[in-house]
């Protein structure tokens, strides 16, 4: 017969409400995935939760898109996760728009995903938010760039309509 727990003595409870906030768990960064292709963008989702470093909530395959889901997430998003479909400056742009402060940024590395599979690119991703290794939320964009783009084919197009 196993004995009963030892109920904790006071020092033991104040010991243990006095541990410093370091050794608490760090929070998985909640995720908005932005892919190209539907399929994988979803692949790389789900095994972004396997790894348990990542908490993707999202996934979309545009940045539009991406947009409105960020603007949308309650609880905000703490990470948006590309593929390297989308130049960094392309992301940076869109989110102007965005009013978010403290959401990161993760582009994969080009050929990644085709040359070693989702897992791969799950594991980098996780190592890359354990050693806070994000890219710039801001910098030198391109005048050229999506979001531009897109403003001037919506402009050429009210333009022929008229």
């Amino acid at each position: 017969m196993l004995a009963p727990p030892v109920p904790p003595t006071q020092s033991h409870s104040i010991a243990a409400e006095t541990e410093p906030a370091t050794k608490k768990a760090r929070k998985k960064p909640r995720t908005l995935m932005c892919g190209h292709w539907f399929q994988r963008t979803w692949d790389l989702a789900h095994a972004l939760n396997r790894n348990e470093k990542i908490e993707c909530f999202a996934a979309v395959t545009d940045l539009r898109d991406a947009l409105v889901v960020l603007r949308a997430a309650i609880p905000p998003a703490d990470l948006i996760l590309c593929s390297s479909y989308y130049p960094l400056e392309d992301v940076q742009e869109m989110l102007l728009d965005y009013e978010g402060e403290d959401i990161k940024i993760l582009i994969a590395q080009p050929n990644h995903m085709n040359e070693k599979g989702v897992e791969s690119v799950a594991e980098w991703a996780g190592h890359m938010v354990d050693s806070n290794s994000y890219l710039p939320r801001s910098g030198v964009l391109s005048p050229t760039g999506y979001m531009r783009r897109l403003s001037a084919t919506s402009q050429n197009s009210e333009k022929s309509n008229q």
